[in-house]
């Protein structure tokens, strides 16, 4: 398993740990994704080779709108086999040819799906993670896009002026003020702002500066209090997707420490079911078409598919170790 897990990519283009962030990233956007097992044949060798096919969401279909979702299950729910979509590229452009699909047997396609606690028992198809946030991410979009306008527009000085002109008519003088027609035919003066340009005010004139005052101090606070709902359901609370613990203490941080590590407990359990999958399925595999010799101690006693994954754990400051280091420092 060691020399084989970084080949298994049909495309030869991942590794066995970039396999799995990359299904665990198109669950989580594109709601489900599908793995295929691809068996290669290679003459030369008089052999077979177990790789993996990664079918993306948008492929799992089927012209006949009794199977629009791509799957077909028997009377108890369970999926039977899987219908794909044959990609059509043209350059850059890629199709799905309707028409024409693939059948594969449940046996050999695993759905990984994002189901949530609160879906229907009869679920076939997994639901974007991001679906309820999708509303709250465009207005976050639209938001920080007009405050980046509003923040372009306040970079530019404006001048308010209470002058009386001389006695040519002009308050600027003719090589600084012109008069030009707007778009509905009204004449409107202008006055070019340039650098060094005097303001000659009598006693009761003034000039101020225009202050925009943006974005203004209710902005952060508010932005900060939508990426926390958008956060809390995923779960990824504020604090640790901004890597600011300047609102909490030592305690509250813990506590958030703890929610996100139990989110993500769960979110490995569900790829450790994908990956074994997948290591049951290479070595039935090899044992059976290439000769892959299976202890007969470990056969006899059931322990040739035992294994356990080691999931990365979720680091956390401890402060007896901190106050300890500093000291011996």
């Amino acid at each position: 398993w060691d020399g084989i897990k970084d080949k298994l990519d049909v495309r030869g283009l991942r590794s066995w740990g970039q396999l799995l962030g990359m299904w665990f990233a198109r669950r989580c956007t594109d709601g489900d994704v599908g793995v295929n097992q691809a068996i290669i044949t290679e003459p030369s060798l008089d052999r077979t080779r177990f790789r993996l096919q990664t079918i993306e969401a948008d492929r799992i279909q089927h012209p006949d709108v009794g199977h629009n979702n791509g799957v077909v299950h028997n009377a108890f729910g369970a999926p039977e086999k899987y219908f794909v979509a044959r990609e059509n590229r043209h350059g850059s452009q890629v199709t799905f040819d309707q028409g024409s699909v693939d059948e594969f047997p449940a046996e050999q396609f695993f759905l990984y799906a994002n189901f949530s606690d609160d879906d229907r028992a009869d679920t076939e198809r997994g639901v974007s993670a991001f679906l309820q946030l999708f509303n709250m991410m465009a207005d976050m979009g639209e938001t920080l896009e007009g405050m980046a306008q509003k923040v372009k527009n306040a970079a530019f000085i404006g001048l308010k002026f209470k002058q009386h002109p001389d006695q040519s008519g002009y308050l600027f003088g003719p090589s600084t003020e012109s008069t030009k027609a707007d778009e509905q035919g009204r004449t409107r003066r202008h006055v070019n702002m340039v650098p060094g340009l005097n303001l000659n005010l009598e006693g009761a004139e003034d000039c101020e500066v225009l202050q925009a005052n943006t974005p203004n101090e209710k902005f952060i606070p508010y932005i900060r209090f939508v990426l926390r709902g958008m956060g809390s359901g995923n779960p990824m609370p504020l604090e640790l997707l901004l890597l600011d613990m300047a609102d909490t203490n030592y305690t509250g941080g813990r506590a958030l420490m703890e929610f996100y590590r139990a989110g993500v407990k769960q979110e490995q359990a569900a790829l450790g079911r994908l990956a074994s999958w997948v290591f049951e399925a290479w070595h039935e595999w090899e044992v059976r078409n290439n000769g892959l010799v299976v202890p007969e101690d470990v056969a006899q006693a059931g322990e040739a598919l035992r294994h356990r994954w080691g999931a990365p754990g979720v680091p956390h400051i401890n402060p007896a170790i901190e106050i300890k280091a500093a000291g011996e420092a």
